[in-house]
Formats: structure tokens, C-alpha cells, sequence
């Protein structure tokens, strides 16, 4: 927890933008997602990110996020 905040929004070959809120003012975040696969089985979900982040307009680094969904089992 804390008191930054933040939304990111990823659409694969654009660029979107958003602000990194912290108590100490707002930096402007732009994101170029250049990756975005969502591939869906019987029980699993994978979602793969792959981004570029800019801060303040100046690029600051490429990043990975791989996300695995897996459904509960059910109480029979």
C-alpha cells in the first residue's frame, strides 16, 4: 500500500499515456506497447505484455509481464 497511483492502459503497436500520481506531483507516463497476447484455454488464461515506458517523454526502459489466470476448482 501507499499513496502513489497509477493506470496503464496497453494497446498492442500505440502508444498510450497516463499519470503516476505521488504526493510529491504527477509524472506524465506514456506506454508503447509493442507485444499483447491473450490466449485462453480450458481453465487457464496467459496474458503477455511487452512495453516500452517513457517518463516525462524520455524513454526510461522495455519491460515483461506475463500474467497467469487459473480457474478455481468448483466444489462438487
Amino acid at each position: 500500500t501507499g499513496t502513489t497511483t497509477s493506470d496503464m492502459l496497453f494497446m498492442q503497436g500505440r502508444k498510450t499515456y497516463s499519470m503516476y500520481n505521488t504526493p510529491f506531483g504527477n509524472i506524465l507516463v506514456g506506454i508503447y506497447t509493442t507485444k499483447l497476447e491473450i490466449e485462453a484455454y480450458d481453465n487457464l488464461c496467459t496474458i503477455e505484455i511487452e512495453y516500452e515506458i517513457e517518463i516525462n517523454d524520455k524513454a526510461n526502459g522495455k519491460n515483461m509481464i506475463k500474467i497467469n489466470v487459473l480457474e478455481a476448482k468448483k466444489d462438487e
